[in-house]
């Protein structure tokens, strides 16, 4: 009987490329309570508070707008949490990353665009 053993995602998952001194594509960020965030998380910046949570195209907060990727799995379900996420300056790949269940086509062109504006292109 052969056993199949499966690894779990990791950043190499999502990642092609950051910056040599990857300090410069990572930012220090906090992940609003309560978010159960997963790695290549496509995440958006809360106005207000300047915490992330992930990208929710029906919100009016500021989380609409693609701002940043999980490099890590988080869950902040009880209480915020800080991290590190990809906010500038790298290339992902697409199938690596985690998009709302509800996107249109329109919906996510335009967060990729966004992305592509804080330096963050996504590669198929």
């Amino acid at each position: 009987m052969s056993t199949v053993l499966a690894e779990p995602i990791n950043l190499g998952d999502v990642l092609l490329y950051e910056e040599e001194n990857f300090y410069y594509s990572r930012d220090e960020i906090t992940i609003a309570a309560p978010e159960v965030i997963a790695i290549g998380q496509v995440l958006g910046q809360i106005i207000e508070s300047g915490e992330y949570a992930a990208l929710d195209f029906t919100a009016t907060d500021g989380s609409e707008n693609a701002a940043a990727i999980a490099v890590r799995n988080i869950n902040a379900a009880l209480s915020a949490v800080e991290t590190v996420g990809i906010t500038r300056h790298a290339i992902v790949k697409a199938d690596g990353l985690v998009w709302p269940a509800e996107m249109t086509t329109q919906a996510h062109e335009l967060a990729i665009a966004q992305l592509k504006a804080n330096g963050i292109l996504v590669r198929r």
